[in-house]
């Protein structure tokens, strides 16, 4: 099984990007029981991005193993990360650990059974996830429970099994995905994207907070608008049909607005410091005016690039000889990304991607130019709709001034 597994994962490798996996890096994985995770092998000097197939494959070196010898593996794991005396004491027995399973997408992250119960076991690079936690319910909004520990080997973070509900699927709602960014965008949360988080209570919940209250959040926001992979990307589905599209835009920025001034007003009424910019409603309106409607507009360009990759490959074009481009196909396959951090290859790789659409699918130069006339009238449709709807804003105090939610749970830290 391990040798078909390192056959198909190394098909996907890409030079200076993910490396492949030779047999003694998962037998090293499973043999020192200091290796808490397997994790994929990315450049540490350039830019690598991973896909849900690489993860599936990753995932299937652990999970493949027969039952037993997946809990003898985390359990001895465990005892060396020195984490038995604490998760005992949160009530769960590791003697009782019936099964495992590696959940995590580029590292480990262990899905634990222990009599029944059902929790998760991860390693964290810092305490931001503790801080965001605190925030949450301060801010009266959904939180998980949760336990946390800081020791000799770094962070650690038990919490309860989220089940299906993890990673965002399908289309959310438009004024969820609205409140969550604006949020995020005052407690300056980065790496926002879909699967870390979870609906629950009509409301978004962050899992895995590692950026918080970073000084650059806005250049990251940007970025990731840019390669869809926030919030404000639910517009995507609505780019050929701007009626809808002017609906659903004036949604989320008149409920972006209200929600981050409900927020300031929390902040004040709390003493939380959220820094200098949120401190009036211009700034609010800047934020969107500057940094997501331009952000949207270059999302909106890119996805023509990813569809023409997507359907090169359905016709079996191999793209495998176009290291960057073949790196694209991998990290968006199947998910909301479209060139995530691609802002300086982004010519290079337009241009490979338009001679092979015109080499093996016929495509022809007015097809792009046909294609930006759509992207402009979106983008029209976007700027009216943010003006317009940010003119005569929503009222923060009616919207969002009844009694918070309670969470769902506390958070702790021992």
């Amino acid at each position: 099984m391990t040798h078909a597994l390192l056959e198909a994962f190394n098909q996907l490798a890409i030079h200076d990007r993910i490396d492949p996996y030779f047999e003694a890096d998962i037998q090293a994985y499973l043999d020192d029981d200091s290796q808490f995770s397997l994790a994929l092998k990315r450049s540490s000097q350039r830019l690598s991005l991973y896909g849900r197939d690489h993860v599936t494959i990753r995932q299937k070196f652990f999970n493949t193993l027969p039952q037993s010898a997946r809990v003898r593996v985390m359990v001895s794991k465990i005892r060396a990360a020195g984490l038995w005396s604490w998760i005992e004491a949160l009530g769960y027995d590791v003697r009782q650990l019936t099964d495992v399973q590696d959940i995590g997408k580029g590292r480990s992250v262990y899905r634990l059974v222990c009599h029944n119960r059902v929790v998760v076991l991860k390693e964290k690079i810092n305490v931001n996830q503790v801080r965001y936690n605190d925030l949450t319910r301060q801010f009266g909004r959904q939180s998980y429970r949760g336990w946390f520990l800081t020791g000799e080997r770094g962070h650690w973070e038990l919490c309860e099994w989220l089940g299906d509900t993890a990673g965002v699927r399908g289309l959310p709602s438009v004024d969820m995905a609205a409140q969550a960014a604006a949020f995020g965008d005052i407690l300056g949360v980065g790496d926002r994207h879909w699967d870390n988080y979870i609906i629950t209570h009509n409301q978004f919940v962050n899992i895995d907070v590692a950026h918080l209250m970073a000084e650059d959040n806005d250049y990251w926001t940007q970025v990731y608008v840019c390669g869809g992979l926030y919030e404000v990307c639910v517009l995507k589905d609505y780019l050929h049909d701007t009626r809808q599209l002017d609906g659903v835009a004036r949604s989320f920025f008149s409920t972006y607005y209200a929600y981050a001034m409900y927020l300031r007003d929390r902040c004040q009424q709390i003493g939380q410091v959220i820094g200098h910019k949120w401190h009036n409603k211009h700034a609010i309106v800047n934020h969107i005016r500057t940094i997501y409607v331009p952000a949207l507009g270059v999302m909106f360009e890119r996805m023509v690039y990813k569809s023409i990759v997507q359907q090169l490959v359905a016709q079996g074009v191999d793209i495998t000889n176009h290291p960057v481009v073949y790196m694209y196909y991998l990290a968006d396959k199947g998910g909301w990304s479209v060139f995530f951090r691609a802002e300086a290859v982004m010519s290079d790789i337009i241009a490979v991607i338009t001679q092979l659409a015109r080499d093996h699918l016929g495509i022809s130069a007015q097809y792009f130019v046909d294609y930006k006339a759509t992207v402009d009238a979106a983008m029209a449709t976007i700027a009216r709709a943010c003006d317009e709807s940010l003119a005569k804003p929503l009222s923060a105090t009616a919207i969002f001034a009844q009694t918070a939610p309670d969470s769902v749970a506390a958070t702790s830290r021992l």
